[in-house]
């Protein structure tokens, strides 16, 4: 409650921070950083730019699945082969062929 009383004393003093783009770059910057909370958030910006910045903070932070490459790229290399080698097949039957004429 002191800290609603705080924040509005500020929005007072100060006119309205929520408009300032500088002070929300600052203050968004500081709940990042984890050295503000949610709630205090909400309460100088709005329940809705307060969530923007929880979800896109969440979707930040989070650690995304990182592919398995390494499988992938031998199972590419392994179909690489076996065409290497049908074509070397198909080529050698084709000379055996061509040298019965």
């Amino acid at each position: 409650m002191r800290c609603l009383f705080l924040i509005d004393a500020l929005k007072d003093a100060l006119g309205d921070p929520a408009n300032d783009e500088e002070f929300q770059r600052r203050l968004t910057d500081t709940y990042y950083d984890d050295r503000i909370n949610y709630d205090t958030i909400e309460a100088i910006l709005g329940r809705e730019e307060a969530m923007r910045l929880k979800l896109l903070r969440e979707s930040t932070y989070s650690t995304p699945d990182i592919p398995e490459l390494e499988k992938t790229l031998v199972a590419a290399d392994a179909g690489r082969t076996d065409r290497k080698r049908f074509l070397t097949r198909y080529c050698e039957l084709a000379t055996d062929d061509n040298d019965l004429d």
